[in-house]
């Protein structure tokens, strides 16, 4: 029978080739699965969040030259064009976003090329784990080097489905790096461990800085490295001299090794104040908020809810979605059997991996850096903005895939007894695995081909989730405005999208997007009436919605155009309701009453009021002079026509007014002077 390793992990002189492992046929082995497992995702386009970091990032857009903007502003600036930060604390990560300059500047807007890179950096992570496990957890003299606890539980990570957000999604490439980063620090600190090599040491700090100007969370790394150093090369925990690794260290040299991390740690933080004000205050909207309307208990016992799904995930990842916003996760009570258990759970992992931590349990190693790495993600720490989300166990499932690869080892070596049966039945159980994890990831990866794919392949995971149909409904809004006018399909497409955005609003009632998109659904569908609800009630949910304004607008515009005016009338009545100063609205309602609806009173009404709100408006004044001249008051008509005169000389059209006003006067002679200059300027007014 073989060494139980949950009592004491192998800790045998490691042999030579982990220094140069990168040259072994099984490295290279893991290289190729991590990269052929994800290699469809090449031929993807941007998906989900890829608009905030690329494609809709002002900063990015601009390749090198955005540079200094990104290095000097909150991540969600070169998307908003203001420092909008949606949830608690800000998000500097500069790092991965100036990688997409240099993409762009290089290769324009090319997913494929961001895809391959996301690809390689995966590969190397892999392969840089493997390194670290072959030092952590050295293979037992004789065992094959593919059936090795490293091996094993890298090839576990390189497959494992949960992932798939991770790589398949071009914006995580910050997770990516920012795990890269921090894997990097732990093995120069290793390196300086063993060697006293001062090189290694600014090696260190390089990659944990690096890998912090990634993503914020590496800072859980802080406290992962020196329990890691502890666990595995302390004096504290050594037994005996038997038992000793081929390097012991004191707590005082593994202090001083890990002197850059905190070194670099301490400069991101003023880097990061300097430029950052974290002060957002409480967020109150539920979509970055989903515990806004639940009670205290409520929320603490669907905190833990949550956390046991990570646990079932990480054993059974099925099924996956990229949306666990309200209400997909629903909120539950302290009377709920499964915030009661999973409570439990972690309690007992807990407890597990204290008992375990003085005998050096692998499993303690495990569950602790699970623990560790995840805790910033909990929501117990402080809000994330979600329910949950399958990127965030991109790092604490490391720990994960060690306990399991262990567990297998163990369990196996119990069940069998000679050493070639192990083998092949540990084969088997390996082959079996990879390919049932192979299998769903390659068929989760297919769901972020693009938006449209995402949206209506998540919307049946996560059917009650108001953002999982909002996106349902507007990737089906995008599709048919790409058709061209006429295409019969458009509507098509529309009466689809309807059913998505009202379950939307019926679940998250206070929700503007998908109020806006219900209204373009109805403009598609030649429903004036209920595009003009769907975005004036997207106006009153938020007053300073932009993209509402302009589409009231364009609804406005094309209505008048079609003699439909009760509809323009409505649009252009509401915009300034919302702003009495909108000076081109009132232009546009003045000549909708007065040309289109022959209410002159109602005209001379609204334009008197823009030209009170922009005494220098032409346009306004000309309008204005017209609707004078319809009164019969040539004089304060030609008054009007010759004040816009002033403001600009060269206008055709109000030197045309004014010569027919004088005309109207009675005065031919100016009148006919004033005309011909006009047709002077622009010969099509004569007629």
């Amino acid at each position: 029978m073989t060494k139980d390793r949950s009592k004491s992990p192998d800790t045998a002189s490691p042999p030579p080739v982990v220094l140069t492992f990168w040259k072994t046929r099984p490295a290279w082995i893991l290289f190729a699965i991590s990269v052929l497992v994800y290699i469809q995702t090449v031929s993807f386009d941007y998906a989900l969040d890829d608009k905030l970091y690329i494609t809709h990032n002002q900063f990015t857009q601009q390749g090198v030259d955005g540079i200094k903007d990104l290095v000097s502003n909150d991540l969600l600036v070169g998307f908003f064009g203001k420092d909008k930060k949606l949830l608690s604390g800000g998000r500097y990560r500069p790092i991965p976003l100036i990688t997409f300059a240099v993409e762009v500047q290089l290769f324009g807007n090319d997913p494929s090329v961001s895809h391959a890179l996301n690809l390689i950096l995966y590969g190397l992570t892999c392969l840089l784990l493997y390194g670290l496990l072959l030092r952590l957890l050295p293979s037992r003299p004789g065992q094959h080097p593919m059936l090795s606890l490293p091996f094993i539980a890298t090839l576990l990570f390189c497959l494992h489905p949960l992932h798939t957000e991770v790589i398949a999604n071009i914006k995580s490439r910050d997770e990516m790096m920012s795990l890269f980063g921090a894997l990097g620090s732990l093995w120069f600190v290793l390196e300086y461990l063993e060697k006293r090599n001062g090189l290694s040491m600014a090696w260190a700090f390089l990659c944990f800085f690096g890998a912090l100007l990634s993503k914020e969370s590496t800072v859980t790394f802080l406290a992962a490295i020196p329990f890691t150093l502890i666990f595995f090369r302390s004096k504290v925990l050594q037994k005996d001299a038997s038992d000793a690794a081929s390097q012991q260290f004191s707590l005082k040299e593994i202090i001083l090794a890990m002197l850059p991390i905190f070194v670099a740690f301490g400069c991101y933080m003023v880097m990061r104040m300097s430029l950052l004000d974290d002060n957002t205050g409480e967020v109150t909207e539920l979509l970055n908020n989903p515990f806004v309307e639940s009670s205290t208990s409520d929320k603490y016992a669907t905190i833990f809810y949550t956390m046991g799904l990570y646990i079932k995930l990480l054993f059974f990842p099925h099924p996956l979605t990229n949306d666990y916003f309200p209400r997909h996760i629903p909120i539950i009570g302290w009377g709920d059997p499964r915030a009661f258990l999973s409570l439990i759970l972690y309690a007992w992992m807990i407890w597990l991996a204290v008992k375990g931590f003085f005998k050096r349990s692998l499993i303690s190693w495990c569950i602790f850096f699970f623990l560790i790495s995840f805790s910033l993600f909990s929501n117990l720490v402080f809000p994330i903005g979600s329910f949950m989300n399958e990127r965030f166990m991109y790092v604490p499932s490391i720990g994960f895939c060690v306990a399991f690869g262990d567990l297998l080892i163990r369990g196996v070596n119990r069940w069998k007894s000679s050493k070639q049966a192990v083998e092949r039945t540990l084969a088997y159980a390996v082959i079996l695995m990879s390919f049932a994890f192979t299998i769903k990831t390659v068929h989760r990866s297919r769901a972020w081909k693009n938006d449209f794919t995402l949206a209506m392949t998540d919307v049946a995971i996560s059917p009650n989730s108001t953002k999982a149909n909002m996106s349902a409904g507007a990737a089906l809004i995008e599709k048919a405005n790409a058709l061209p006018e006429g295409d019969m399909q458009r509507k098509a497409l529309a009466n689809q999208a309807i059913p998505y955005l009202t379950k939307a609003l019926d679940i998250y009632s206070n929700y503007k997007q998908p109020m806006l998109l219900l209204g373009s659904a109805y403009f598609l569908l030649d429903n004036y009436e209920g595009a003009y609800q769907g975005y004036s009630r997207a106006l009153q949910m938020d007053p300073n919605f932009g993209d509402a304004k302009r589409n009231l607008e364009f609804i406005a515009d094309r209505a008048a155009s079609q003699k439909i005016y009760n509809i323009a009338e409505k649009c252009y009545l509401t915009l300034i309701a919302n702003d009495p100063n909108a000076v081109h609205i009132y232009a546009k309602l003045g000549q909708l009453y007065g040309r289109d609806m022959g209410n002159i009173p109602k005209a001379k009404e609204y334009l008197e009021k823009a030209t009170q709100l922009d005494p220098a408006n032409t346009d306004v004044l000309q309008k204005l002079g017209i609707v004078y001249s319809l009164t019969g008051d040539n004089n304060k008509a030609l008054a009007t026509f010759l004040k816009a005169y002033e403001l600009n000389p060269k206008n055709a059209n109000v030197l045309m007014n004014i010569g027919i006003t004088y005309r109207n006067m009675g005065d031919t002679e100016q009148g006919d002077s004033y005309l011909q200059r006009a047709f002077a300027l622009d010969p099509s007014l004569r007629k």
